[in-house]
């Protein structure tokens, strides 16, 4: 982690922990504030709310090139554990490198984006018909500061994958892969992948961060071996489960048919004597 963004982000976007005060400019009527170095900052925009929201995004784990590769390790597992017999127009070995190709452009994009300032933003994405004023502000409000960090990282010459996390990718998630869709031919051949991978590799990606599913968590793990041993684990006690469950079944069904067998015996026997 880049400790000189880090302090960077803390002092010009308002956290509690920048230790250098900042200066308001000379004849600027707009109350915009500067720092020692005479660059803009942008504390005096963000509520308090909002500076406690910078810290938490900075400390956020794992970072989304670590859910990047956590997401593709699982994509090319499932490549792997193909059961015999199954369809497939590639073999693993091929799948695994349209995979990695589709990552690579997945990742480049991001490091390359830049979010758009927060009135634009807003416009693009206005208040829904059923959104409430004071949720479509908390929207444009957490849209704001995960901007701000985020043109901070790209200020900085960072790339904020690598910087920021889970809460900044549901940001910038929808920017790139609008992007990327509006050519998906052309971004698939840059993926070396066929477009239809592509653009599944894309919408399973986006899914992990709206989604509560086992994906989404082993994507989003910060140690994605030990989330793999607890699944695991969590598989084979179900299963056990189900064992116990059919073997009581069939104890309860035995202890029926042994209460039932005389009753049944007596009903024969007197429909015979009649």
């Amino acid at each position: 982690f880049c400790f000189k963004w880090e302090d960077q982000a803390r002092h010009h976007l308002g956290s509690p922990c920048c230790s250098t005060p900042c200066y308001p400019m000379a004849g600027d009527t707009a109350g915009v504030a500067l720092g020692p170095a005479g660059v803009p900052c942008a504390r005096s925009e963000l509520t308090d709310e909002q500076v406690a929201e910078v810290e938490r995004l900075m400390n956020e784990a794992p970072r989304i090139d670590a859910a990047l590769k956590n997401f593709l390790s699982l994509r090319i597992a499932e490549g792997l554990s193909t059961e015999a017999g199954e369809p497939s127009a590639v073999s693993p070995a091929q799948a695994a490198m349209f995979l990695q190709g589709c990552a690579r452009v997945v990742l480049r994009a991001l490091n390359s984006l830049d979010l758009p300032p927060s009135p634009v933003w807003s416009a693009a994405h206005p208040q829904g018909a059923e959104e409430s004023g004071t949720d479509f502000m908390a929207r444009v409000g957490s849209y704001k500061v995960v901007q701000a960090l985020w043109t901070q990282a790209r200020s900085a010459g960072e790339k904020p994958a690598r910087l920021l996390g889970r809460g900044a990718f549901l940001v910038a998630f929808p920017e790139i892969e609008a992007q990327l869709l509006q050519d998906a031919a052309s971004s698939a051949r840059a993926a070396g992948a066929p477009e239809p991978m592509f653009r599944s590799f894309l919408a399973e990606l986006g899914g992990t961060v709206v989604e509560a599913d086992e994906t989404a968590h082993l994507t989003w793990s910060v140690n994605m071996k030990a989330a793999l041993a607890e699944r695991q684990q969590r598989r084979k006690a179900e299963a056990a489960e189900r064992v116990q469950r059919m073997e009581a079944n069939e104890t309860l069904a035995d202890t029926m048919r042994s209460a039932l067998g005389p009753q049944i015996e007596e009903v024969d026997d007197e429909e015979e004597a009649s």
